[in-house]
């Protein structure tokens, strides 16, 4: 996965809330969490995901694709993986934060069984917004 940061990079700039490079190298080497990418044919890598794992619970950190390959199935292929193996290790729910006004992800997420449970004041910057809490239980 570290030979990935440089591409997960570039996908992290298409972001509204893009990560450093240090904050992506923190992450997939963090020991308590799950890092994966999705890679399309002829066009290498076009999203990645991480997530922390705190058993009963995990916390959805990051999903990000690149523009043009969103609503094309990747993001759903990395958030069902990232289910997966959060109940492999334990986990009983998924946590998210996403901005109040991100619809397009509202969406995805709600589509895939999250539900608002609530809220963060100004916990975005670059522009201050609000963050909504989002949890869904997970089964097999």
């Amino acid at each position: 996965m570290l030979e990935d940061i440089s591409a997960i990079e570039a996908i992290e700039q298409s972001a509204t809330s893009a990560w450093s490079r240090s904050h992506i190298e923190d992450e997939i080497r963090h020991p308590g969490g799950i890092a994966l990418v999705i890679r399309q044919e002829h066009e290498g890598l076009v999203g990645w995901c991480c997530s922390r794992l705190l058993p009963p619970d995990a916390e959805l950190l990051k999903i990000t694709i690149l523009p043009e390959f969103r609503n094309s199935g990747c993001g759903s292929s990395l958030l069902v993986e990232v289910m997966k193996q959060c109940l492999q290790n334990g986990c009983e729910s998924l946590f998210l934060e996403v901005r109040k006004t991100n619809y397009q992800a509202l969406s995805f997420y709600r589509k895939h069984g999250f539900l608002q449970i609530g809220l963060r004041k100004d916990y975005y910057g670059n522009p201050l917004e609000d963050g909504l809490i989002l949890k869904k239980f997970l089964t097999y």
